[in-house]
């Protein structure tokens, strides 16, 4: 639950489909938001809000820009320590298969998927409540290409 002043407001891309209403709905609750429909939103400048779009990802808007998960160059450096045995988080942590790790700067979460390659459980905290949810609910719905990916994000909370 959110402790914050701010009124969260929840909302879907234009034209939303019955799915994407119903999960805004149920975003909005679940973090103390408010849902709007997107043709009664009004924003003025310095705005921002939430938005489920039309694959039911959540992101987090503002006038000009959108902030969206991505697991950015998790991959890259996967294959790349698998080569060469080289990275310099993993290599530091030494992560085992029974461990379960405490990220307390998941960021946009590319860290924590990499990580819960080699462990149990990678649970992660983010001081910044935006990037928290959109990382959060995006890091077990994304569409990864790698199994590996997939069944790491499964370890990701």
């Amino acid at each position: 639950m959110v402790k914050n002043s701010t009124k969260w407001i929840f909302t879907t891309s234009h034209k939303p489909n019955k799915k994407q209403v119903e999960k805004a709905l149920q975003l909005a609750n679940k973090y103390g938001g408010v849902y709007l429909e997107r043709n009664k939103l009004r924003m003025n400048e310095g705005d921002f809000y939430f938005v489920i779009d039309k694959k039911l990802s959540l992101n987090f808007q503002w006038e000009d820009g959108k902030l969206f998960f991505h697991p950015s160059v998790s991959k890259i450096r996967l294959n790349n320590y698998l080569k060469n045995g080289i990275d310099h988080l993993i290599n530091a942590v030494s992560p085992k298969k029974n461990d379960i790790i405490l990220d307390l700067t998941l960021g946009l979460g590319s860290d924590a998927l990499l990580l819960s390659y080699f462990c149990e459980k990678v649970v992660g905290l983010e001081a910044s409540f935006p990037i928290y949810a959109v990382v959060a609910e995006n890091i077990t719905n994304y569409d990864y290409k790698e199994n590996w990916m997939k069944e790491a994000s499964k370890k990701s909370k």
